[in-house]
This record gives C-alpha cells, structure tokens and sequence, in this order.
C-alpha cells in the first residue's frame, strides 16, 4: 500500500475561485499551494468568507458583495491540483481541521478563523499580509497570545520580523520570505507608439510630468495625502498630472471618495482616475509616469511599489517600516499624511534625474533578488518541507 500523501491546507480570508485575477507569478494566495503540489503534497485551500470591507461587506474576488453567506460554485472542484472549498461556519470549518490534524496548515490573515488553526495540524504557518502589530493593548495581546503558537510565521519584510521578535517570538520561527514578483513583465517596456497612445487616450500632453498612484483605494493608502500633494505643486506653479488607477473602495468604508476629494481640492485638470486595470495597463501606466506614490499607513508588502521598482519607477511612499526596510536609502520618503513632504519629494525627484536613476538601480536589484518568482518558490518549499527533516 502506498504511503498516505502528506496534506496541504492553506486557509484564506476571501471568497476565493482559484486565482485573484492578477498576474500569475504575483498570486499570492495560489502559489503557496502550487509549491505544496510540486512537494508532493495533496493541496486544499479554505475560503473562511471573513474578511469585511466597512458596513459587513466581504471581499470577494476583485468585487464587493453582500454579508449573505458565500458558496464557491462548484465547492470541491480541483483548479491546477488544487482542491478548493468554502467553509464559512465554524463548527464545519473546526471538524475538517481536526479530521486534517496530519496536515501542514498556512493560515493567512489576522482574522478569528485563521488564528485558530494554530490548535490544529502536525506543522502550522502564518502570515498576516500586513507589518505593523495591532493598535490597540488588547487586540495586541490576542495577536500575541495565538502568534506564538505557530510553529512559523511568514513575513514580508524586515520590519516585520523585527516587531514581532520584539514581541517576544523566537527569531527563528519568523521567516523572511516576500510575496513574488513579476518583475521580467514589468521590465519590459511597451512600444514607443503604446506609450504615445496611452498618454494621448489620458490627455497627457508630452511635456507633462506624471505620477502614479495605483491601489485598491481604502482608506489606509492615504490618497488624500497625495491628492493634497498634487495641490500644493500646482499652488507653486509646478503642476504634474496624477494618475489615480484601482477600484475606489472608500464610499463602503463611509469616507470620502477619490472624486469628492479632487472636486473639493479644485484639482480636476490635474487628475486622471482610471478604475480598474488589468496587469498590461499597469505596466503601460508605469511606463508613461515618472515617479510612485505609495502613501498607506501600513502595507505588508505592497505589490504595486515593488512592481514599480522593477518597471524602473523612483519611488516617493511613506515612512512605514514596510518600505524603510526594504528601500532603505533608494527611495524618498514622507510621514502618510504630510503632503507638503510628499510633493517636495516629487519635486526632488523630477529635478534629480541622476538620483532617481541611482535608485532605480537599486530597487531594480532589489527585487530581482529577493522577490524572483523562482526564489521565492524555492524558500517557500523549504520552509514547508520543515516539518519532514
């Protein structure tokens, strides 16, 4: 009789189908279990439903849905290996972890269900997709009473590791490993003629400089701080045009939209919102803007800086340790909600082109190293093959 195949299960706080519809070298929620299947293991992925968006709404696969309770069509299909299953109730979420108490569990995200699989399996990982540690006294204790109770944790950042040894985690549970990227994609420049049809499509004139502000737009990424920015170049005469590309989020969290932010500061010829944008459109963006902006209280990693990096983008984010880490002497940074620092960093950056390619130099290097899709493969299957030496 063949030996039982060792089991896989990694756990996700979203209504998950299999893939996140972004770059497949960057899925970051497939690809943990992708590396599980080429170990050998027999692969599952949970989808918990948990994760809320402001006012009980979840976060589905690139949209927003209500707080009914979520199936995943077709619960037990196998995508690439892969076999996906929605457990939104606890007592069956429970029952399956302790009927899979051989397995090696990666539970991602600081949410109840996630924590939990801590009591459960013969090798348990967590990753929590963001650096900095809870707020508030209490949820910092909660955080610490179940993160110490993992056999690993998975962080995307210095910083991180950092925090949480500070926490009293035992350094060589934590295990730097970042979040891949594909960054032979977005080295590669678009056509001279795609660039000059993208910018006329947007209305940028080719005198115009351009900056890039590109996320899923929730509160936390501060835009007002770059919107603000944006007005404070035009008052000292040195305008540039914002690119504002992603879904705007910011209605369901009860704040104030990216559109009543630019009608209010009387920036609306300085602003282009985009929506939505596939991963070509990215990188076309990338390669017609000449600076990042990343202004977010707390990141994990944040995919769209380090594709920046790679597609050759100075970067002006904020003073998080997410990013001072990382990019410690390659980037300009400012306090997430300062703009009069961001919009000078703009400004320095556009009048030190020999300092912004330095940096770009840097950063390029930087990703290239720690964030190649293949490398980050080859650790994560390290760090999941522990269990087995």
């Amino acid at each position: 009789m063949p030996p039982k195949k060792t089991r896989f299960i990694e756990i996700v706080p979203i209504d998950f189908k299999g893939s996140l519809g972004i770059n497949p070298k960057e899925d970051y929620f497939l690809i943990p279990a992708q590396v599980a299947i080429a170990l050998g293991y027999e692969s599952t992925i949970i989808s918990t439903n948990t994760l809320s968006l402001g006012k009980g709404n979840k976060i589905s696969t690139g949209k927003c849905v209500g707080n009914e309770p979520i199936t995943v069509v077709g619960s037990g299909q196998r995508t690439e290996r892969v076999t996906l299953i929605s457990l939104d109730r606890w007592i069956p979420y429970l029952r399956f972890l302790f009927k899979n108490n051989d397995a090696i569990i990666f539970a991602n995200d600081r949410v109840a269900k996630s924590f939990m699989a801590c009591f459960f399996g013969k090798y348990t990982i967590f990753m929590s997709h963001q650096s900095r540690l809870p707020p508030i006294w209490w949820q910092r204790l909660v955080f610490s009473f179940f993160i110490k109770r993992f056999d690993a944790i998975k962080v995307s950042n210095p910083f991180e590791k950092d925090e949480l040894v500070k926490m009293g985690v035992k350094p060589e549970r934590v295990h730097y490993i970042p979040l891949s990227i594909d960054h032979e994609f977005f080295e590669e420049r678009p056509s001279v003629k795609m660039r000059m049809d993208a910018k006329k499509s947007l209305g940028i004139k080719k005198t115009d400089k351009v900056a890039l502000f590109l996320a899923g737009i929730r509160h936390f990424k501060r835009v007002e701080t770059v919107l603000k920015s944006v007005r404070l170049l035009m008052q000292q005469g040195r305008p540039i045009k914002l690119i504002v590309a992603g879904k705007d989020f910011l209605a369901m969290e009860g704040e104030k939209t990216v559109a009543e932010w630019i009608k209010e500061l009387g920036i609306e010829g300085q602003v282009i919102t985009t929506g939505n944008v596939s991963p070509e459109q990215v990188r076309t963006l990338m390669n017609i803007s000449d600076v990042c902006i990343n202004s977010s209280i707390h990141e994990g990693q944040c995919l769209v800086v380090y594709e920046a990096a790679a597609a050759g983008l100075p970067l002006c984010v904020s003073s998080i340790g997410s990013f001072t880490s990382v990019f410690t002497d390659s980037a300009l940074f400012h306090e997430p909600e300062n703009p009069e620092t961001l919009a000078k960093n703009i400004l320095y950056y556009l009048e030190h082109p020999a300092l912004a390619k330095k940096h770009v130099a840097i950063n390029k290097k930087i990703v290239k190293e720690r964030c190649d899709y293949a490398v980050v493969k080859r650790k994560l299957a390290g760090l999941f093959s522990k269990n087995t030496l």
